[in-house]
This record gives C-alpha cells, structure tokens and sequence, in this order.
C-alpha cells in the first residue's frame, strides 16, 4: 500500500536512521569545492577517498531534535512514517498542517509536534499548543482517512532544552496531549536500542492505557486445564508479536491502577519476542 507522503519502514536503511540521529550533517563532494564549505561552517572529515572528499556540519538544534524523533520512530519500526518534513495533513478542506513526525500503524498513529531551543530555559508555547488543540478532530480524521480502518491517534508535544510553563502543561494535559521532553525520548532511545521494535509497545502501553483499541485483537482460543495441585491453567497458541503487544498494554494499565502484577516474566518475554527465533 502506497501512501502519498509517507515511506514504509521496511524501505528505509539503517544507514539513514543513523544520519538522522546523527548531531551533524555530511556531504561527500569534490575537493575543488572545499574552501567554499568551509566558509559556511562544514568541517574535513577525514576519509580513504581518493578523488572526493568527506565534510561535516552541525545541524540546527530544531532540525537535528526533529531528526532524532524520527529516527527513533523508524527503529521502533511502526509501518509507516512521513517521508521528509514537507508533509502535510488536511484538517479542513483547504486548510493544511505541516506534521514534525508522522508515524503510523495498523492498531495506532502518532502524530508529533517538535519545538527546540538553543538555550535551556523557560518558555510559553501557548499560541502552538492552542493551535494544535483546534486542529486536532481534523487531524485525527485526516490521520484515520490514509489507512484502512480506524486507528486510535495518539499526540505528542515534544520539547528539547526546554521548560514549558505550568499553564501549557495543564492545557496539553486536560486535551489528552502528551508532553515528552529530551528526556522522555532519551529513554525510549535505550529501550528500543535494548528491546529493537519491541520498545514500540511499551510507548503503546503509555499512549493508550486504559483506552480500547479496536485494530488490536484482544481474544484468544484457549483450552482450560487443571493441573494436580488444584492451579487452573490455559493454554493457548499466539503470534509472538501480538502477544508482546497485549502484554504491554495489560503490564501498562496495572501500573495505572496501582497495581503490581508479575506478568509472565517480563526480561525473558522482551528478549525472545524481540527475536522470537532464538527462543
């Protein structure tokens, strides 16, 4: 399935996630062109050609946090992500809105809003997140309108080297509009360097607790037994990725409830579902 605007994660290569993720930007030209770089800031990097020559730039903070939350979204390998940053959701007729970070599924899709600051300090984002509010239904129906079925559509207001105000965190909180900082992103950087895909669901588990999901299937075929000390016990036969899916979801919403639950055994289960082959 082809989707305008949006390339499948399986087309996309390591090699260019790790330039996304990267602080810097590189080209590869002739060497005739090296004095010209230098003037605009790009450095040599040293390399074994022999007829070009390798040079490097940092990127913008704005354009390198945006890279990085794409790039995470990529290694979480949700089917579908927005190409480049020129894309864009219709939220009226007519009217559109440029989307940071477009990640989709079947079961979900998270639509993200960036903001970067070159020096860390407090800031009032409420004309954005106003905005954001008022286009929210639209998105949400632009969002679903691209794929086959209706997905749940999650928000994300995401900040770098910035604290927003009291005020704009009540505000993205009371319009269901989660705030994830360099730090919240950070985290799910290493979750899914130690789990790979299977860190997407724990971001599920977080977007979605408590919500129904009506793309994920939430049933399945089980023969009840007894064992002799009296247990009761099911057993039952499961896509390993579905399980990882529920699992998440079920281990999310017990946290929420205030509850502590040992459901089956969470290191072992992330580890052999992340490669189900070498269980």
């Amino acid at each position: 399935m082809g989707i305008d605007g949006l390339i499948a994660t399986k087309d996309i290569t390591s090699r260019r996630i790790s330039a996304k993720r990267s602080p810097h930007q590189f080209c590869t030209v002739k060497p005739s062109r090296r004095e010209e770089l230098e003037q605009e800031g790009w450095v040599l990097v040293p390399t074994k050609l022999k007829r070009s020559i390798r040079m490097m730039k940092p990127k913008s903070h704005f354009n390198a946090f945006e890279d990085r939350v794409w790039a995470l979204f990529a290694k979480m390998r949700f089917g579908y992500l927005n190409e480049d940053n020129q894309f864009k959701l219709e939220y009226k007729p007519g009217m559109t809105k440029k989307i940071d970070v477009f990640a989709a599924d079947a079961e979900a899709v998270v639509i993200v809003e960036c903001k970067s600051s070159a020096d860390r300090g407090r800031q009032s984002y409420q004309k954005d997140i106003n905005e954001l509010i008022s286009m929210k239904d639209g998105l949400r129906r632009a969002a679903q309108g691209l794929l086959n079925g209706k997905p749940k559509v999650a928000f994300i207001f995401a900040t770098n080297n910035v604290v927003i105000t009291d005020g704009d965190r009540k505000r993205l909180s009371e319009d269901s509009i989660f705030h994830f900082t360099e730090t919240h992103i950070e985290y799910f950087e290493q979750l899914t360097d130690h789990l790979g895909p299977a860190g997407k669901y724990q971001l599920f588990g977080r977007l979605f607790a408590g919500q129904k999901i009506p793309e994920l299937p939430n049933r399945v075929p089980a023969i009840k037994g007894k064992m002799s000390s009296g247990y009761t016990f099911y057993s039952f036969s499961i896509d390993p990725e579905l399980l990882l899916k529920l699992f998440y979801v079920a281990f999310n919403m017990a946290l929420i409830h205030g509850q502590f639950v040992r459901l089956f055994r969470a290191p072992l289960l992330d580890a052999r579902l992340a490669n189900p082959c070498s269980a």
